[in-house]
């Protein structure tokens, strides 16, 4: 099946945000004077949805503080060390190249909706982008079941759709969407987790870029 639509996940797919998460998490550690995540490997190994389950791995009890409290901490320290992140490197011009062959693009994230739209303007690629699908809050359980009505709701066929993200969580929400699926190793998951969906995984932005325009519709508008 030759693909007509492109469905991007956000953190850690387009957007490189991955040490970022690390020194986020560390610095909530740090305070309460818990063991460090120690670096990717660490991280890759412990992160995934619902990431109340991710806290719970890096130490949390939620016993004397509320998950929804510690959350908010994270979201704000994540948020002030975004300032610096970019997207990685080789997805705009992958974008780019996408939007001048006519097909359409969407983010589908379990970020706050609002957050992505200001993050994507403020990168510049917005302008790629036809519609932005997250969350309306900042706990961040899990994209299927919102991805889900988006879609029935626009009566696309899923089989033209390929979905691309870099966790477990988005292998399972494109099993649920009955989309294609190519996941990035470059992300917040472990390689090894990746390739046990059956999906194909690429490393780079480079392969991702080959595997995409070998496998859409050119000029699906006209």
């Amino acid at each position: 099946m030759a693909f007509s639509e492109i469905i991007w996940d956000y953190n850690g797919t387009v957007l490189d945000d991955l040490d970022i998460s690390i020194v986020s998490m560390n610095t909530l550690l740090e305070r309460r004077s818990m063991p460090l995540l120690a670096g990717r490997k660490e991280y890759l190994a412990k992160f995934g949805f619902p990431v109340i389950d991710y806290y719970k791995k890096c130490g949390f009890e939620f016993s004397a503080e509320s998950f929804d409290a510690v959350a908010e901490e994270f979201i704000s320290v994540y948020y002030r060390n975004m300032e610096s992140a970019l997207p990685k490197e080789g997805i705009v011009p992958l974008m780019e190249k996408l939007c001048g062959l006519g097909i359409e693009q969407y983010i589908v994230s379990a970020a706050e909706t609002g957050w992505i739209k200001r993050n994507a303007q403020k990168l510049g690629i917005i302008k790629y982008i036809k519609g932005v699908v997250g969350d309306d809050g900042i706990l961040a359980h899990g994209k299927t079941e919102y991805a889900k009505r988006w879609l029935d709701g626009r009566k696309v066929d899923p089989e033209k759709c390929l979905y691309i993200g870099d966790t477990l969580h988005d292998a399972q929400t494109a099993a649920a969407l009955g989309t294609g699926c190519v996941l990035v190793s470059y992300g917040h998951c472990l390689k090894s987790k990746l390739l046990a969906t059956g999906y194909p995984v690429v490393d780079s932005t480079e392969s991702l870029t080959e595997f995409v325009l070998d496998n859409i519709v050119k000029n699906s508008r006209r």
